[in-house]
């Protein structure tokens, strides 16, 4: 038994993977979801994203906070504190571009302790390469979503905070 353990360890150890890891302030967006025979359009937020891809081209992604604000019903809005993905990058030799599958846990809502959704998709980001600060530029995703409460498709398109921050105060310095 404890020589399978090491025989194990020593192969772990051995093999040779490099990866890199990198932070973002976070990403603001627009999206739409199908719930029920309508669809819904939202906006959404990561704050302060991290993650560590391999150079096999597996990856993760970690957000401390994310929240939905419904565009046609204000009330209706959420704010998960433990959002988690896992994925895999098709283009793994490139460091601008994420292509591939990603499976995403959404969990904790601030008005629903007990949440949890599931998600299933396709996901697209640019990050500037070389950088591992303030990286995540555009992120595109499409895919299916599952919880207790409803389930449905969505698809959404996001850009760096710093970068709509700064146009924003472009725009308002501007008048």
């Amino acid at each position: 038994m404890i020589r399978k353990k090491i025989i194990i360890l020593l192969f772990l150890i051995s093999i040779n993977v490099h990866a890199e890891g990198g932070i973002s302030p976070g990403v603001l967006g627009a999206g739409l979801s199908s719930v029920e025979e309508s669809i819904d359009g939202y906006f959404y937020g990561r704050l302060l994203s991290l993650y560590y891809q391999m150079d096999i081209g597996f990856g993760a992604a970690f957000s401390p906070l994310m929240f939905y604000i419904k565009i046609n019903d204000a009330g209706d809005t959420s704010l998960t504190f433990v959002n988690f993905s896992l994925y895999y990058d098709i283009l793994n030799k490139n460091e601008e571009l994420v292509l591939g599958p990603v499976v995403s846990i959404y969990a904790v809502d601030y008005k629903q302790p007990d949440f949890f959704e599931m998600r299933f998709g396709l996901q697209f980001t640019w990050r500037l390469p070389d950088m591992s600060i303030f990286s995540e530029m555009l992120a595109l995703e499409l895919g299916y979503k599952y919880s207790i409460q409803q389930q449905g498709f969505y698809a959404h398109v996001g850009v760096n905070l710093l970068v709509v921050l700064f146009y924003m105060g472009y725009i308002h310095g501007s008048y």
